[in-house]
């Protein structure tokens, strides 16, 4: 990738693709692939507004 990113003149592809990459290696670091997500509260339901009459 790094050959074919420089050859183009375009490293910014290859910058972008390290920076996921350690982004992900952070993540999993942290333990976040293990972790449990949290729950969210139940929605709240609005009712539908009504239209004015003039």
């Amino acid at each position: 990738m790094a050959r074919g990113s420089f050859s183009l003149r375009q490293p910014r592809k290859l910058l972008l693709e390290m920076q996921a990459w350690r982004n992900s290696a952070e993540a999993i670091a942290a333990g976040w692939d293990i972790a449990e997500p949290d729950l969210l509260d139940p929605p709240i339901v609005a009712e539908k507004p009504r239209h004015q009459t003039k």
